[in-house]
């Protein structure tokens, strides 16, 4: 790194041994190497004339990383679709499945055995009470 580069992560200036680690954090601008870290000024620790040489002590996409998984992914289509199926299926079919299923029985009834007047009316009643509610769309309750 130069002077006046910003630090992509946090790194620290590779040194001599047994020297206290000089350390940057990431966005931090490397303005030279204070005074107090007299052994790393030496031309073995530093690239060139005016560059250093620094270790990387984290990923620089660990930001990068960090939001992209934090982020809210959009329904998939599978998701959307099988909502629309769930919607359809318990709020629509299921009324018209149920209608139907009594008005076969009121018809195989009556054929077969003999109800009173009134029972038939009660049925009907009961079968209009069904495609009424289908028709206003009524759903289960989850």
């Amino acid at each position: 790194m130069r002077v006046g580069d910003a630090a992509p992560a946090k790194m620290v200036l590779c040194g001599p041994e047994g020297s206290p680690e000089y350390t940057m954090n990431m966005g931090e601008i490397f303005k030279g190497v204070p005074s107090e870290f007299e052994g790393y000024k030496s031309k073995s620790f530093r690239v060139g004339d005016y560059a250093y040489h620094f270790k990387l002590q984290e990923t620089p996409l660990l930001f990068q990383l960090s939001t992209v998984l934090s982020t809210e992914r959009p329904r998939t289509v599978s998701e959307a679709q099988t909502e629309v199926l769930r919607n359809t299926l318990l709020g629509r079919m299921i009324w018209v499945v149920l209608a139907l299923a009594i008005f076969v029985n009121i018809f195989r009834n009556a054929f077969l055995s003999r109800f009173a007047p009134f029972t038939y009316f009660l049925l009907l009643l009961l079968l209009l009470l069904l495609f009424g509610l289908i028709l206003t769309n009524v759903t289960i309750p989850e």
